[in-house]
């Protein structure tokens, strides 16, 4: 009788893949005239193109004015996101921009 080590990961493949896509470090000035919608572009061209949103849902807000230092795109995201209704996921290695409305409820593009 023959026996196999197998190795045991912890955690999940998913909770790795939204580690990877989202703890990439960057660089970037946003500066006190941009939207915010600017800012969600800029990011998705560092990702090529892994951000979904709705231009609609963010055209009514403005970037913050920050100056990121080889900060993750989780803690941009998390800034720049911050004292608004609009939430991110990640599912299936794309960044999902939404709105999440006061009640709980998802509105989804």
């Amino acid at each position: 009788m023959t026996f196999a080590v197998l190795p045991v990961w912890g955690g999940s493949l998913r909770a790795t893949q939204q580690q990877g896509i989202l703890d990439r470090r960057l660089t970037m000035q946003v500066y006190p005239v941009e939207i915010l919608e600017s800012v969600i572009n800029r990011l998705d061209g560092h990702l090529n193109g892994k951000i979904t949103w709705d231009s609609r849902m963010l055209s009514p807000y403005k970037a913050k004015a920050a100056d990121y230092r080889e900060q993750s795109i989780r803690e941009i995201l998390d800034d720049q996101l911050s004292g608004t209704p609009i939430r991110y996921d990640v599912r299936k290695q794309k960044v999902v921009i939404y709105f999440s409305a006061d009640d709980g409820k998802r509105i989804i593009p």
